[in-house]
C-alpha cells in the first residue's frame, strides 16, 4: 500500500508549492522544501513571496541532495504513487546529462 499524502508530507518528499513529490529538493532557511523548478516559477509569479506569504529569493534556497536521494528510493519502491509527477522520470533525464 502507497503511504497517504500525510505521510508523504511528515517525510518532507512534497513540494511546498505543489504538494507533489519533488524532483530537485531545495530547502528554505525556514526549513521547508520546494521542487526547483516550481519554486522558480512560483517566485517569478508572486513577486519573491512563498506559498507561506513569507519573503524568498532563489538565492536563499539550497539544494538538498540527501532528500534528492531519499525521494529517489521513494520514487522506485512506490513507482505508481500518484503524487509523484507524470514527468518524473524526463525531469530526472534531464538532470543526469
Amino acid at each position: 500500500m502507497d503511504p497517504t499524502r500525510e505521510e508523504c508530507e511528515r517525510l518532507q518528499l512534497l513540494c511546498g508549492a505543489t504538494h507533489m513529490i519533488m524532483v530537485r529538493p531545495f530547502k528554505a532557511p525556514n526549513g521547508k522544501y520546494y521542487d526547483f523548478i516550481n519554486i522558480q516559477n512560483y517566485l517569478g509569479s508572486k513577486n519573491s513571496k512563498a506559498p507561506d506569504g513569507s519573503k524568498l529569493s532563489m538565492r536563499d534556497l539550497k539544494l538538498d541532495e540527501d532528500k534528492q536521494m531519499e525521494i529517489q528510493v521513494f520514487v522506485m519502491e512506490h513507482p505508481n504513487h500518484p503524487l509523484i509527477p507524470k514527468d518524473y522520470h524526463e525531469q530526472m533525464a534531464r538532470l543526469m546529462k
